[in-house]
């Protein structure tokens, strides 16, 4: 008989189980999701932190994000749409990580939020920390806990392109091989890096806009011969706004122009 009754005890306490459980569902099935894409998040967040840190470590420093990277949380992106997008409160373009060489050696594709379907608005952001560290997270969360690894990763350059550090000259007679020597490092005579531009041709000069250029939509070609003297320069109104595509000369300088270099 006591047999008998620790069974029936047994398989009591099962059926109570197996419909707890399914109670538990029934009544909560968004926070099981929420919980899910948060734990989503966190995984990709850590994914980013690793793939920036071993490209970092790979070209001295420098990032691979096109322009500068700023106190305000921005979106992260491989294509840049021609809208502003948000993230916690802040509305701007994108922050491109548009370095060829990131996606073939480091993350093959950039994570997009679970929320989230575009390229041009992963989800994910970068800022500047209060100690110049770079800080990545996820824009949104379910849960009331944010999710963001603060790295040891050092913001240190003004603005970068190309996987190298850019400096402005702060003299218009300056060539960019004295403007990198006055900051420590030798400018890089070969650089191209990708096009500033969005599938519609609409211009950013991402570069330009870093140092305070006053860009619109015109932004030209780094081997357009109108321009070419002047690129990536622009002058102290930012009148010319341009993105490289052509070698850039360490030496040259155009009088009353302010060259924009690459270092390393």
């Amino acid at each position: 008989m006591k047999g008998f009754t620790l069974a029936r005890l047994i398989i009591t306490v099962a059926v109570i189980s197996v419909l707890a459980a399914s109670v538990f569902v029934w009544i909560d099935p968004v926070a099981k999701i929420g919980q899910a894409k948060d734990r989503q998040r966190t995984k990709e967040v850590l994914e980013i932190v690793r793939a920036v840190d071993a490209y970092v470590k790979d070209h001295r420093g420098a990032l691979p994000v096109l322009g500068a990277v700023p106190t305000a949380k921005t979106v992260i992106c491989t294509e840049q749409g021609a809208a502003d997008v948000t993230c916690d409160g802040n509305s701007a373009h994108c922050l491109r990580i548009a370095d060829s060489d990131f996606y073939v050696e480091y993350l093959p594709t950039l994570p997009i939020d679970p929320d989230k379907t575009s390229n041009q608005d992963t989800g994910y952001y970068f800022k500047k920390g209060e100690n110049n560290q770079l800080v990545v997270g996820a824009c949104s969360t379910y849960g009331t806990a944010d999710v963001v690894s603060t790295t040891t990763i050092q913001v240190s350059c003004p603005a970068y392109a190309g996987g190298y550090c850019w400096y402005e000259a702060d003299a218009t007679t300056k060539s960019c091989d004295t403007v990198c020597s006055d900051n420590g490092f030798i400018c890089v005579e070969t650089i191209r890096y990708a096009s500033d531009v969005d599938s519609g041709d609409t211009g950013y000069c991402a570069l330009n806009k870093a140092f305070g250029a006053a860009c619109s939509s015109a932004c030209f070609l780094g081997n357009d011969p109108t321009y070419q003297d002047y690129s990536p320069a622009h002058a102290g109104g930012g009148i010319i706004c341009s993105y490289r595509t052509d070698i850039f000369p360490c030496d040259f300088n155009v009088a009353g122009y302010s060259n924009l270099c690459p270092c390393e």
